[in-house]
């Protein structure tokens, strides 16, 4: 009967052990609130990471957008310059 009770004061259980058992579940119901709150620390960083790389993506096709409507416009130019050239070339061959 005395290994018993032994037992039962070392190893937490009983009359003894019951704020024990309370003073831990309190403490793993803070460190469950103290993850939660980091987690959603990360998650609100992690949302403004992408959100910010969202931006970029977008300006960065906008700047692609350009830079082919310009060439595009440049290759135009350069299609009715050759045209007129012939053109005005044709008209001197005619005119001598």
């Amino acid at each position: 009967m005395r290994n018993v009770r032994r037992n039962i004061t070392v190893h937490g259980e009983g009359d003894g052990g019951g704020r024990k058992k309370e003073k831990r579940e309190g403490e793993e119901v803070e460190v469950a609130l103290m993850e939660r709150d980091a987690v959603k620390k990360e998650v609100e960083r992690l949302r403004n990471v992408v959100r910010r790389q969202r931006k970029d993506l977008k300006a960065r096709m906008l700047e692609v957008s350009r830079e082919e409507a310009e060439r595009k416009r440049m290759l135009d130019e350069r299609a009715n310059y050759r045209f007129w050239f012939r053109i005005f070339d044709l008209i001197l061959m005619f005119c001598i």
